[in-house]
């Protein structure tokens, strides 16, 4: 079930990395599975960027990949997020 979960998130992901898409909602997967496709993929967490907002679990996480930035922004409470380009 989780190799489904990740491989779903590897192709919504490279979707809005090719410019497919604005946005992807992404359902199952943690910040983390995130950050290391993208290091697979050549591009790097901006760290420095990394926000929550405490109790609520929301949290924003930035990447850099081409020469964009883009955000992987959810929420731990409720479950998954949404990837987009940043800039």
């Amino acid at each position: 079930m989780k190799e489904k979960i990740i491989e779903n998130m590897k192709a919504k992901v490279l979707s809005v990395l090719e410019g497919k898409e604005e946005s992807e909602r992404l359902i199952g997967v943690f910040p983390l599975d995130v950050r290391n496709y993208i290091e697979e993929l050549g591009g790097e967490e901006d760290s420095d960027r990394f926000e929550t907002n405490g109790w609520q679990w929301d949290f924003w996480q930035y990447f850099k990949y081409k020469g964009n930035t883009y955000c992987f922004g959810g929420s731990g409470y409720y479950g998954g997020g949404t990837f987009s380009r940043a800039n």
